[in-house]
């Protein structure tokens, strides 16, 4: 239970913490990190998981664990300004003489 709550508080500070200022591949590893050991905590309160069960778990929640932070909270690291009309350095449009 101890492995679960763990994995569950590193989850919720890289996300709201750590999320927007990490690196992409060290945001998205460390969720992958953190799904993997809520799998393994998850396989330590079952009374005989088999071996499948084991490699299935923890494969499958390192994988849906990024990918879920991913579609939930957006790109890892700084957010960076979307693209508008005028970039903010261009200079000012004119008219080209036209009244």
């Amino acid at each position: 239970m101890a492995l679960i709550a763990a994995a569950l508080v590193c989850g919720a500070f890289t996300l709201f913490v750590l999320w927007p200022r990490l690196p992409s591949v060290v945001g998205l590893a460390m969720m992958a990190v953190c799904g993997a050991a809520i799998a393994a905590g998850g396989l330590l309160l079952q009374d005989d998981p088999g071996n499948g069960d084991r490699i299935l778990a923890i494969a499958v929640l390192a994988a849906l664990a990024p990918l879920h932070s991913r579609l939930v909270f957006g790109r890892p690291g700084p957010r960076r300004p979307r693209g508008g009309l005028l970039p903010p350095t261009a200079p000012p449009r004119t008219n080209g003489g036209n009244p």
